[in-house]
């Protein structure tokens, strides 16, 4: 019997007794995506098999601004600070902090990439967070 990977890699071959259980691979990674088991049952092997790895993708499930401030400091010295929380399909969040020089009252964007998903971040002139959103790519 043979095991697999997504992309057709050969991760392990094994001669299994009739009747006997085969005895899996370490998980294989793929970029992107999460190990969810094996196509196959090799729990009890009657003959030639084929086995092979199953991946779900991780994708950004949410995104939020979960703070916003501004500091006024007159002419271009005023500071603009936001935190943006990412959270994935695969329960990770990822936490980007981000601070930049503007000019008073500026409105604005910025967009922050993960992998195949960007999260595009909007504000006004009143310092109030006006959009936040995931775009895939």
């Amino acid at each position: 019997m043979t095991f697999f990977d997504w992309y057709g890699n050969e991760l392990k071959t094994q001669t299994v007794e009739y009747g006997l259980p085969a005895t899996a691979p370490d998980d294989p990674q793929r970029t992107g995506h999460t190990f969810i088991g094996w196509d196959t049952d090799f729990s009890y092997i009657t003959g030639d098999l084929t086995v092979t790895a199953l991946y779900e993708l991780i994708y950004v499930k949410s995104a939020a601004v979960t703070s916003f401030k501004k500091s006024l400091q007159g002419g271009n010295n005023n500071k603009l600070e936001f935190t943006v929380s990412v959270t994935l399909s695969d329960g990770t969040v990822y936490t980007v902090n981000h601070a930049e020089s503007v000019k008073g009252g500026q409105k604005g964007n910025k967009t922050f990439d993960y992998g195949d998903y960007k999260v595009y971040v909007e504000w006004n002139d009143n310092n109030t967070v006006t959009k936040c959103e995931v775009r895939g790519i």
